[in-house]
């Protein structure tokens, strides 16, 4: 009997290049370009600052009817699966000198909600969980995209310690696509697992 792996799986996630929009983009060039390693865009910069997501759960609440005599019976649900799951992705970012990915993200932000902005949602995320060797297994696509909450950010004179520290950013979207690649590259294979 074999022994799975230990190791994590792990997953790619960027914000798309076209995420921040022109004017946050020129804002916020000068410290983003000054970081030890300099970042071509402000997506390559707050990119390296993300460290987890929490994708939603998947619940499906059954339809039960009740039969003569008092029997209830249950019976699956009516919706379409991509409601079932939760509608929130939440992304933990790790704090940088200043805070200034906090406040980049939420000057972005502050411009998408403005009312003289036209556009709808936000552009589109894509994350991609990876198998223990580096290959792509599954891609989950989130598309409409609306900002939902920010973690507060907590500020103390009396804790100027080096630890990590961290915020998040909560996010809704509309439409869920989940594409299982494994699946379809053992079918190609002509294998099945």
């Amino acid at each position: 009997m074999g022994i799975l792996n230990s190791r994590s799986s792990n997953f790619i996630f960027n914000f798309p290049k076209d995420w921040f929009y022109p004017e946050i983009q020129e804002k916020w060039t000068p410290y983003y370009k000054k970081q030890p390693l300099p970042y071509e865009t402000a997506a390559d910069f707050i990119n390296v600052t993300v460290q987890s997501i929490s994708f939603p759960g998947f619940n499906m609440e059954e339809v039960s009817q009740q039969k003569k005599g008092g029997k209830r019976i249950d019976f699956k649900s009516a919706k379409n699966v991509n409601d079932l799951y939760g509608n929130e992705v939440t992304i933990n970012f790790a704090h940088v000198d200043g805070f200034f990915n906090y406040w980049m993200l939420q000057d972005n932000i502050n411009l998408f909600l403005n009312f003289d902005q036209t556009d709808l949602y936000l552009p589109d995320f894509t994350i991609r969980i990876l198998d223990n060797e580096g290959f792509i297994m599954t891609s989950i696509f989130m598309k409409e995209i609306l900002f939902k909450s920010f973690s507060e950010l907590e500020l103390s004179y009396t804790n100027n310690s080096f630890d990590f520290k961290s915020f998040s950013v909560t996010f809704s979207y509309n439409n869920l696509e989940i594409k299982l690649e494994a699946a379809e590259k053992s079918i190609q294979l002509g294998r099945v697992f």
